[in-house]
């Protein structure tokens, strides 16, 4: 059975398919009929320009969220929006509103209280906040940097994306949220204690890591019995995949190495030596670093759980691996400095000008492009370039670098791959240089590059030594010098300007600090910790300010509108919306921002939003005037309390003749049949009398009133006139 957020959505998003009216109205109806709704650009297209005009008729997310057939609009939109994601993803698509969303989100997420949260889409795993898009068309209009084109495009990549990503993209998010202080995909159990760490791939930061993860496993008195329980929880389970692909990051950018992660999947394939090997969370990140292999989590989780105490601790395992390390990335920036002149061949010299000048050719065809393996040859003293289409380039370019058939002085294979480098998984343009007089010698170049969402290329780096060489540093250095002249001389065809010179940015990547904590700051941090623990208990303090009001204190004087004043409100959000409207009256953009978050609100149902609404509607103040949606949110309101007081309200405003609402128009009629029924219903099931309170807080009540009507009496009352008269003579008696 669906709930019914996601039926709700459902419900209209067939109405709009089948082009007919949902109860309560749709708005632009007849415009968004006018929409072939098949999934394509086109009609996400149409669904731009509508917006763009409303935009221009001064139409603001606002103005739609207060009537229900526009808020019905919003909905229709957002709906169809992630319809086509998941059309074009073979996905499900499940909507929540924010309350549900925030109880099924990792504790870390945060998601924010606002107009453009209040309606969430889980997409295969992944958050879907359409209504953000939506919201900025209608306020920015063209300026906005987003249309529901490119939102669907930006969100189908990621989805469609998130089945193919490869375990070095992952490690790079993980690292990146960690460093940013960020919301992890699939949440931080930990979250408040990694905050305090700066994860700057210092060693000082991994003593932090060893000082906190010590202080869990006191904390939470861990032990091999617990180890099962406390890896199948998503959110722990994810802090040490996090602090796992940390620490072999740490070891690449202290020893500027490359390195390469590989899943279980790949490990089993290519590395393990059994055959039966089964998975075990451990071996989820496998750690290749200069030709050894590694398990970072096992290093986490003997700390967390071994019995046998001490274990080799995260700053031990780190160093361990920076004395093993050997070879080092070397990086070159563009100006090269007091460069030495030492002996070097013409033949070097030349062989890699000509790199330069292979560089520069492969950026420009990688602008908007692919770049096609090639290699370099000089034949007479002209450069050719031989473009290989067949099956294995880099095999067949690799055999004509080794046995050299033509004898040429040098050859230099280019091509497109991912270079592993300390940074992470980075495009980049590979050359190979083979030089065979007077000795033979190869060397290797990575050239990182970025490109922008219309594959145009965005940025180019410093050349990187990939692989050892028998080059000297003085030699390779003088080398470069020609490799950068020759790189940045090479002229885009359109623009007859140099490619490199328009795209190239010097980025050297450094070590990263190696000094250690004293005693006295790892006591400041063990402090500090202790504070912020427990984090692993979730506390839900509920509303305290909640008031019982006995029913005597009610007076029933229908000269005393049910909106006259601001309701009370306990909803922390809704208090701050009415400290902005009361502070900056004379601000209109606050005054907007403020109904947006009760607006947000009420798309979510809380009662305490509705009632505000009412009120604004009744006062005709930051809302247009209009009794009849103001007593449509008096009636909802009603029937979420299902208290005497809000049942009240609702039928004094329908009575009073001061709010001028039309008695006859047949959707009045209708919300006050349904609100009668509903109360009916309600006080029929709960006979005992008691009590009523008269809180505001979300509960529904069902007491019986003082004098009940059956649901036999409702059955004889036909007509509207009867039923409301007999209401109001039980109310105001």
């Amino acid at each position: 059975m669906n709930r019914k957020t996601q039926q709700d959505m459902q419900d209209l998003l067939q109405c709009f398919y089948h082009k007919k009216m949902p109860p309560l109205g749709l708005k632009y109806a007849n415009t968004l009929f006018q929409i072939t709704a098949d999934f394509s650009d086109d009609s996400l297209k149409q669904i731009d320009e509508l917006l763009l005009a409303l935009h221009h008729q001064n139409i603001r997310p606002n103005d739609l969220v207060t009537e229900k057939d526009g808020l019905n609009f919003l909905m229709v939109v957002i709906g169809y929006l992630c319809d086509v994601i998941a059309e074009r993803t073979q996905q499900k698509v499940e909507w929540y509103n924010y309350y549900e969303a925030i109880k099924i989100l990792p504790s870390d997420y945060e998601l924010p209280l606002d107009f453009f949260s209040s309606m969430v889409a889980i997409i295969h795993h992944q958050v879907c906040l359409p209504l953000g898009v939506i919201s900025d068309l209608l306020t920015q209009g063209e300026t906005s940097d987003r249309t529901c084109l490119t939102y669907v495009h930006s969100r189908q990549t990621v989805i469609a994306g998130s089945n193919t990503r490869n375990i070095n993209e992952y490690c790079a998010n993980y690292v990146q949220a960690l460093q940013q202080h960020a919301y992890i995909s699939g949440g931080n159990a930990y979250r408040k204690a990694t905050d305090l760490i700066d994860f700057d791939f210092s060693l000082a930061s991994i003593q932090k890591i060893d000082l906190l993860l010590n202080s869990i496993r006191q904390h939470e008195q861990l032990n091999p019995t617990k180890y099962a329980d406390f890896m199948q929880n998503k959110e722990k389970s994810n802090f040490l995949v996090a602090l796992s692909y940390y620490l072999g990051t740490t070891i690449a950018h202290q020893t500027l190495s490359s390195v390469k992660w590989f899943s279980f999947e790949e490990y089993k394939a290519m590395f393990s030596q059994d055959e039966d090997e089964t998975f075990r969370y451990e071996l989820a990140q496998v750690f290749v670093f200069q030709n050894q292999i590694s398990f970072p989590m096992s290093v986490l989780t003997a700390i967390l759980f071994d019995d046998a105490q001490p274990v080799q601790s995260c700053l031990e395992y780190v160093q361990k691996y920076m004395a093993l390390s050997s070879d080092h990335l070397v990086y070159f920036p563009s100006s090269l400095k007091d460069v030495e002149q030492p002996e070097i061949t013409a033949n070097i010299i030349r062989a890699f000008k000509h790199a330069g000048f292979l560089a520069g050719y492969a950026s420009s065809m990688l602008d908007g492009s692919s770049l096609t393996p090639c290699l370099l040859v000089t034949k007479e003293n002209k450069i050719q370039i031989i473009k290989l289409m067949q099956d294995n380039p880099r095999e067949k370019a690799f055999t004509e670098l080794e046995n050299n058939p033509q004898n040429h002085p040098f050859q230099i294979f280019c091509e497109d791959i991912h270079a592993y480098l300390p940074t992470g998984r980075t495009d980049a343009i590979y050359l190979k240089i083979q030089i065979y007089t007077p000795t033979k010698t190869a060397v290797s170049l990575v050239i990182p590059y970025t490109k922008n969402a219309e594959n145009k290329i965005e940025e180019i780096y410093s050349v990187i030594q990939y692989t050892p060489s028998d080059l000297s540093l003085a030699q390779f250095e003088a080398a470069m010098t020609a490799f950068y002249q020759s790189a940045f001389e090479f002229q885009d065809s359109f623009t007859q300007q140099s490619f490199w010179q328009a795209h190239f940015k010097d980025k050297i990547l450094r070590r990263p600090s190696g000094y250690l904590l004293n005693d006295t700051q790892a006591d400041e941090f063990l402090l500090t910790l202790s504070t912020i623990f427990p984090t692993i208990v979730e506390v839900t303090k509920p509303f305290t300010s909640e008031t019982n009001i006995p029913i005597q204190a009610v007076e029933a004087n229908n000269e005393i509108s049910a909106v006259a004043a601001i309701p009370d409100v306990s909803n922390p959000a809704l208090i701050k919306a009415l400290e902005i409207l009361k502070t900056n009256e004379d601000d209109h953009e606050k005054a907007q921002q403020a109904i947006g978050i009760i607006a947000s609100l009420v798309m979510n149902d809380d009662p305490e939003a509705m009632q505000l609404m009412a009120h604004f509607h009744t006062e005709g103040k930051y809302v247009e005037k209009d009794s009849k949606q103001a007593f449509f949110y008096l009636v909802e309101t009603a029937k979420i309390q299902m208290d005497e007081i809000s049942f009240k309200n609702a039928m004094r405003f329908y009575a009073s003749p001061s709010n001028d609402l039309n008695k006859n128009d047949p959707d009045v009629e209708e919300w006050l049949l349904s609100l009668a029924a509903e109360f009916d219903r309600a006080t029929a099931e709960k006979p005992d009398v008691g009590q009523l309170n008269g809180s505001t807080t979300r509960r529904r009540h069902t007491h019986k009133i003082d004098q009940p009507l059956t649901t036999a009496q409702w059955i004889n009352r036909i007509l509207l006139g009867i039923s409301v008269v007999l209401i109001l003579i039980i109310i105001f008696k």
